[in-house]
This record gives C-alpha cells, structure tokens and sequence, in this order.
C-alpha cells in the first residue's frame, strides 16, 4: 500500500519548469492535502457501507406527504434518527426541504430545527410482514 506522499508525489508527478508539481508545493500545503485525502477516503469508507452522501442524494418523500420515512442520519457527528421533510410555507424564508429530528424513534414524529447538518443517511430497514 502506498503512502500519502507517494500517491500525491504520484498524481503531481507532471513535470513544470523543469521540477514536478510536488516540488513546487509549500510545505504547509502537504498536510493541508493529506487531511483532505484522509477525509475523502472516510467518506468513500462510509458510502460503502451503505450510507449516502446527503449533499448528492435525499431520502425520497412518501407518496402525497410532505415528509420522508424516517432514516438514520450522521447530523452534526451524531448517529441519529431523522426525515427529510418539506414545507410549503407561503413564506419564502419558511418555504422549503428540511431535515428533522425525530428524537430516536424509528416511528416518532419529527421536529423541526434549523441547526441540522447531515453528512450521511440510509433507509431504516423494512418491518413490514413481522410481528412481535
């Protein structure tokens, strides 16, 4: 397995004024990029395993309701239980997509808080056919 710096000495290995594109970075830029790089293979980790980025994808909302089924959500680096909701405020600073807490209940109702940053989420799985 290679390291951080040979994978980016690797990808910046284009030469320039007769040196790579390594060799011109300060040397307070490598952490900077090995962090990232850090980062980015935690969220690859993460997608693998199911969750999904909530940047690119939101939970689909059920069908004639304003609301999501609730999902499991890492939000503000907490695992939490949340839906994905919409408001259709007639009030242009109300009116939009949101996500809410539903306070650990995998069949709560949500609240609302404008403070939520989810990273991740994924479907809770089905119950539906089981009986206690």
């Amino acid at each position: 397995m290679q390291s951080k710096k040979e994978i980016l000495k690797q990808v910046m290995s284009k030469r320039y004024c007769g040196k790579t594109y390594f060799d011109f970075l300060d040397k307070d830029e490598k952490p900077l990029i090995y962090k990232a790089m850090e980062e980015y293979a935690r969220q690859r980790e993460i997608c693998k395993n199911g969750w999904i980025n909530a940047n690119e994808e939101q939970p689909l909302l059920i069908e004639n309701e304003d609301y999501s089924p609730n999902v499991l959500a890492i939000c503000n680096g907490q695992l939490m239980v949340m839906c994905y909701c919409y408001n259709p405020s007639e009030d242009d600073a109300e009116r939009g997509f949101f996500w809410a807490n539903c306070n650990g209940r995998i069949d709560g109702d949500a609240e609302f808080d404008d403070e939520y940053d989810v990273k991740f989420w994924q479907y809770l799985p089905s119950v539906e056919g089981f009986t206690a």
